[in-house]
């Protein structure tokens, strides 16, 4: 039996007092991550619903019943919970470098307090992963529900995004002695959290205990087991269990002995919940199919087949589709060549253990040429403004200049550069453009220009030009998942793709998944091993796309599981 744990009984008491519950639950309730149910001092007759049928019909009438209520009032509730009780003092990385640290600057005979003073300021931050965007306690957090209703729960994560909370509904004659909670040993695989069960037992009708589990699966991110807690709550006129757990962070700290302001960072390991348990992640379904063949000069590689998800992001998958086959229907119906075709190009880099892309089709460099007239209006806006800030005959006022053409390939120091090389934009690189536009514009005739536009980073759709993300709901979850590359600033793609090599959450909610790897991964993993690169600069530009196509459309299949895809939509939204 689990002994009554004096550190969490006063928040507990606290917690349960400002949530108004109508039944309250002594705090000795409230088990920490390990403890079993506690045991039974002598045998009780089982009630009338505590047979193996009834408690389950028990168990799904509470969950029905209570269900509106816990999505509007308790999960909201939920999202508000302050587990205090089972967090730990503020915890600061790597102690044992900070002793070393500071051992070295008495060693030094400095003189350094590293502790804020008593009339400094001092700020607390949160942080998601690397992002330097401080969480808020604003805005919509994940929340969802399990999808079989004879076994529900439900789940959401509280606004500061370091618990999440799992509601689930019990028999009302379950207690305290009745909840059946166990969670597992971390698991190999360090992005995922534990095996969890958690359910009730009960008395069947030969007086013997039984089990009936209703969250059974494994945690699906990474989570902190040790300051795991659940208890009993009546919630909503529903007896409901209530499991808390805590997502990983790190604290670091932060000192301005100019300004005297001591700055806290916490900083929370970047996950994206999108199910609450590994096995109910939402998978899409693929509508279409393609391929793609690979070669380098060394060797041809088995082929890859990719699925597409048409009903998740239509948009991105059409354009994908005319890529890869070369063509499309315009609105007449007729077939048209698309602009760009992936088939004869070669794919681009390996980034390390994460990602390899490709579909650049290398358009950003474009020759211009610009009348006498215009190239000495470019040469006036630059010396004015120190930049061309409007369009000038063909050229946009996004463009940049390269080494090339008739500005030639030698640099302000008279070394030779290579065709299409950047132009610095240091004070004497500007100066030194200048001279060369007056020099270009004293000639009074037509002048050729090699220029870069930015537009084209992403590459280009199959009608030569760029279109905004659509959708951003499928998380890069695993290996294997086709997404596509964008500019965050500019919302434009156009060519450009992505393969994940493993689970990438940092892409998550900024480009958009729209396929997966079917077949091939052992194509995919040669890739990795011979092109990888540890320090992310892997290329795979000789790697060619020698054949490319599709191999079935939604035309080729039935399309009579409109009740599937309407739940798909359901789970996504």
């Amino acid at each position: 039996p689990p002994r009554p744990c004096a550190a969490v009984a006063a928040p507990a008491v606290a917690r349960q007092s400002a949530r108004g519950l109508a039944n309250f639950v002594p705090p000795i309730g409230l088990h920490l991550a390990g403890s079993a149910a506690p045991a039974v001092d002598a045998p009780r007759s089982a009630p009338a619903s505590s047979a193996s049928s009834a408690g389950s019909a028990t168990a799904a009438g509470a969950a029905a019943s209570v269900a509106a209520s816990l999505v509007g009032a308790a999960v909201a509730g939920a999202g508000r919970r302050q587990v205090k009780a089972a967090r730990r003092a503020q915890r600061v990385i790597d102690t044992d470098l900070t002793r070393s640290l500071d051992a070295e600057l008495e060693a030094m005979g400095g003189e350094v307090d590293m502790r804020p003073k008593a009339n400094s300021g001092f700020e607390k931050r949160l942080f998601e992963g690397t992002s330097d965007d401080e969480i808020t306690l604003e805005g919509k957090r994940p929340t969802g529900q399990s999808g079989d209703p004879d076994n529900m729960y439900f789940w959401k994560m509280s606004q500061d995004k370091k618990t999440i909370d799992l509601i689930c509904p019990m028999p009302d004659d379950v207690t305290m002695k009745d909840v059946v909670f166990r969670l597992g040993e971390d698991p190999r695989d360090p992005r995922r959290g534990p095996k969890l069960e958690l359910g009730y037992r009960y008395k069947n009708k030969s007086d013997r205990w039984r089990e009936r589990i209703i969250v059974d699966g494994n945690i699906l991110h990474k989570i902190n087991s040790k300051e795991t807690v659940w208890t009993l709550e009546n919630m909503g006129g529903a007896n409901v269990c209530v499991l808390t757990v805590m997502r990983p962070s790190c604290m670091r700290r932060r000192e301005d002995s100019f300004m005297k302001v001591s700055v806290e960072e916490e900083r929370i390991d970047p996950q994206t919940w999108d199910a609450f348990l590994l096995e109910e992640r939402a998978r899409s379904k693929v509508t279409h199919t393609c391929y793609l063949d690979l070669a380098s000069p060394e060797k041809q590689f088995d082929r890859i087949t990719i699925g597409l998800y048409g009903k998740v992001c239509p948009m991105t998958v059409a354009n994908f589709v005319a890529l890869i086959t070369g063509e499309y229907k315009d609105e007449e119906g007729n077939i048209q060549q698309s602009a760009f075709h992936y088939k004869g190009t070669f794919l681009g880099a390996c980034v390390g253990t994460k990602l390899l892309s490709g579909g650049d089709p290398k358009m950003q460099l474009k020759v211009a040429t610009l009348s006498a007239e215009e190239m000495r209006k470019y040469a006036d806006l630059f010396k004015e403004f120190g930049v061309v800030n409007a369009n000038v005959g063909p050229v946009k006022r996004t463009w940049a200049p390269r080494y090339g053409e008739d500005f030639g390939l030698l640099d302000q120091d008279g070394d030779e550069t290579k065709y299409g090389d950047a132009i610095e934009t240091d004070a004497i690189s500007l100066e030194f453009l200048g001279q060369k536009f007056e020099e270009l514009a004293a000639r009074n005739s037509d002048v050729t220009m090699l220029f870069y536009r930015p537009e084209f980073d992403y590459g280009i759709d199959h009608k030569g030009r760029t279109f905004p993300a659509e959708n951003f709901d499928i998380p890069h979850s695993r290996r294997g998942l086709l997404s596509m590359e964008r500019g965050e600033d500019s919302n434009i793609q156009g060519s450009k793709f992505m393969i994940t090599l493993e689970e990438f959450p940092h892409m998550d909610r900024r480009f958009s998944v729209f396929g997966e790897v079917l077949d091939g991964m052992q194509t995919i993993d040669e890739l990795e091993e011979e092109h990888g690169d540890a320090t992310g600069n892997g290329t795979l530009n000789t790697v060619k796309i020698v054949d490319s196509g599709l191999l079935m459309s939604p035309k080729d299949q039935d399309d009579d599981d409109d009740a599937e895809d309407a739940k798909f939509a359901e789970v996504v939204a």
